[in-house]
Order: C-alpha cells, then structure tokens, then sequence
C-alpha cells in the first residue's frame, strides 16, 4: 500500500505522484516508518536528487565513473571543472539571488503599511483616531499591522540575533505606532490599535522612546530592549522571554503577569515597577536589589511556572518559590533606603 499524502504536507515542487512513488521506495526498505514520515523522506530524497542531478549527467556523460587510478585524473578536462564550477557558482548566485528578492519584498511590506496606515489616519471623513465612529477602521488596523507583523518574519532572524542583529523593521513599525499616538496606554481609553498577540519577536527597539506604550499581551520574545525607555509601559501578559533588556527604562511600568523567563535585565530599573505574578524564572543579572526597588515583588514567581486551570501562571513548586522570596528577603543589603511608591497601583 502507497503511503499516504499527509493532512498538512510540506511544501513541495513535485507532483503528489513523484513523492508517493518515492516514497514507497523508502517505505520498502524501512517499514518501521510511518506513512507520514516516508511522505516527508521522499521530499527531502527528491530535493537531494534535483540538486545533484546535473553533475550525475555530465559524471555519466564523461565516462569518468568507468576509470580508474590515472586514467580517471588524465580525464579530467578543464572544461568540465569550469563546467561544475559553473552550476555551483549559478546555484549559490540564485540562492543569493532569493535572499535580495526577499528583503526588497519585505521592504515593499513595510512600506505599503506605514502608507495605509497614514492615509487612514489622515482620512477626513473617517480618521482612525476618532474613537466615536471608526470601531472598524480601528479593527482593520489592527489586523493590518498583525499580519504585516507576521510576513516580516524571517527564518534568519534566530541566527542573526545571534550576531547582534534584530528585525529592524518591526521595530519600525512599533516606533511609527506609537509616535503617531495609536499605542499609548491610557486606562480610560482603549488603545487604537491592540497589540495584544502581536508578533515583535526578534524586533529591534534598541534605545526606544515608548514612554507609556501599551503592548498589554504582545509577544516580544528574544527582542533587543537594550536602553529603550519603558517608563509607565503596559506589559501585562506580554512574552518578554529571552529579551535582551539590559539598562532598560522599566520605571513605574505594569509587568503583570509578564514573562520574562531567560530575559536580560543587567542594569534595568525597575523601580515601582508592578511585579505581582511576574515570571522572572532563571532571568539574568537580575540582582536583590533591583527586584525590591519594584512593586509586589513577594508576588513574583521566582521557580519554574505552570499553568493552572484557570489559565493563570503559578509556581509549580509553590514552596520552593516561598524559599526563594524568603532568601531575597534575608538579604538585607539590597534593602532600598526607602520602599517604592505603589500608590499607582492600587
């Protein structure tokens, strides 16, 4: 029996036919595979063959896989070296090729967002701003930077920040939302544009100025906060997870629920910052001191955390994290002169 095509298969240039057929090549020599992984192998088989498919002809067309010893040296010309050579040197230049296409790509994303953006801010009839009439311009806007968010992904960006460098054009788009007034947060209003599940990931808000921007639930995992100014920022719920945070601005800013397990926060000021349920799991560079200059730091989770039944992060070891509130607190030396104002957040 052929395996099988899988419910969500990989993306492929051969024919359903190509791979079922090769896949049962390798089904026949394995049978302990599933249906779905022989599926998965025969593409991975192909795409090999596809790329080596051109020197097997000119290797069967030379007649070199028939000599031996000397004779196999004597007959290798210099044409079929500046042959090889050359489809080697196409394939690396039509790979080089992509990689430009895919940047001019997305800057051509970026920029017809921030022009769709602005028109609708500067339409007069129905301006995005206006919060009485324009629930669902406010709504496709949001969808908008959502998506746009998402295309400007790159499966480069993990080895990259790496090497330092971070998704410079989301971090464009999170200044250019919050300079033209639709990511502030205001507790009275609903903000504009809702951030919440937004895709920030890798984004480079590197010496930022987002005093006061709401990105309640946005997802800014591993993104480069070096030096940004948070100050009163509302991050309740939002994934800050291997962020670089180093000298960040986090004065009176709400963390709430945020999580910040593996994050960086060398010299972060985090004074009156709303710490209660904060996940600060395994962070780095955090000292004492720091955490007690924030608000509700006794209500931090400091151990590993789970998820409960009403959705809510909690210690999974609630004793282990006791100990280690109880260690911060015996540390008497990292007592601030006087406690932080919390009023705000009461």
């Amino acid at each position: 029996m052929l395996p099988e095509k899988p419910v969500k298969p990989t993306k492929s240039s051969f024919t359903d036919e190509q791979i079922r057929v090769k896949a049962y090549q390798l089904w026949e020599k394995n049978k302990e595979q599933s249906p779905e992984e022989s599926w998965y192998a025969a593409v991975k088989a192909l795409e090999r063959e596809k790329f080596w498919r051109p020197l097997m002809s000119v290797w069967r067309w030379t007649g070199i896989g028939e000599k031996k010893g000397w004779d196999f040296v004597t007959g290798l010309s210099l044409p079929l070296i500046v042959f090889g050579g050359g489809i080697l040197f196409n394939y690396l230049n039509g790979q080089q090729q992509q990689k430009i296409a895919e940047e001019k790509q997305k800057d051509e994303l970026l920029k017809t967002y921030i022009n769709d953006m602005k028109a609708s801010l500067l339409d007069k009839d129905h301006p995005l701003k206006d919060l009485t009439k324009n629930i669902e311009s406010r709504s496709i806007a949001r969808t908008i930077t959502l998506t746009t968010l998402t295309q400007l992904n790159s499966e480069q960006d993990q080895q990259k920040s790496k090497e330092g460098k971070y998704n410079q054009r989301k971090g464009l788009i999170m200044q250019f939302l919050y300079e033209s007034g639709l990511s502030k947060f205001d507790a009275k209003v609903t903000p504009i544009v809702l951030l919440n599940k937004a895709d920030f990931t890798f984004a480079n808000l590197e010496n930022s100025f987002l005093i006061g921007v709401n990105l309640f639930g946005a997802n800014l995992e591993s993104a480069n906060l070096n030096f940004a100014h948070l100050n009163f920022a509302h991050l309740k719920s939002a994934n800050l997870n291997f962020a670089r945070l180093e000298s960040v601005k986090l004065n009176g800013a709400n963390l709430l629920g945020t999580m910040l397990y593996s994050a960086n926060l060398e010299n972060a000021n985090l004074k009156s910052a709303n710490l209660k349920s904060a996940i600060l799991y395994n962070t780095k560079n955090l000292t004492n001191q720091q955490i007690k200059s924030a608000c509700f730091w006794e209500e931090a989770i400091y151990t590993e955390p789970v998820y409960d039944r009403e959705k809510r992060w909690i210690a999974k070891d609630p004793k282990a994290n006791q100990r280690k509130i109880d260690e911060i607190k015996q540390d008497k030396a990292s007592d601030p002169p006087k406690h932080p104002d919390c009023s705000m957040w009461k």
